[in-house]
């Protein structure tokens, strides 16, 4: 995983303006920094996980692949 830490809309494009770029909000709470998988998803005991070498999962719609990455935090 990679960590990424919060910025502001400003810092990609002064254009863009000031505030909360949306990945940093969840549910409507502000967070300091996000987890970014750095390799393509598997789907290890119903969970997706970002592994080095191994062979993604390609078959998936999105809403189960959304559950598969929500699912990590409750597990």
């Amino acid at each position: 995983m990679y960590k990424q830490n919060f910025f502001d809309n400003s810092h990609i494009d002064p254009s863009l303006g000031t505030g909360v770029h949306p990945a940093f909000l969840v549910n409507g709470v502000e967070k300091s920094e996000i987890f970014i998988g750095k390799f393509q998803s598997i789907v290890h005991d119903g969970v997706a996980l970002s592994l080095p070498n191994q062979s993604p999962i390609v078959s998936i719609n999105f809403d189960n692949a959304k559950a598969r990455c929500t699912d990590k935090w409750y597990s």
